[in-house]
């Protein structure tokens, strides 16, 4: 995969579990999701598009 960084599979994962409601969604999951790893996944998406 090219850019390993990144936690693609976990991504996959988390949809998945919030599609499909996977034995119920822990919503303080979520929410530490949104705060703390998506501007980090920002980061690294503006930094792939940078160099693209």
């Amino acid at each position: 995969m090219k850019w390993k960084d990144i936690e693609w599979k976990n991504m996959a994962g988390m949809r998945d579990k919030l599609i499909h409601d996977y034995f119920g969604i822990n919503y303080s999951i979520v929410w530490d999701v949104v705060l703390n790893k998506i501007p980090n996944l920002k980061n690294q998406i503006e930094k792939i598009l940078s160099e693209e």
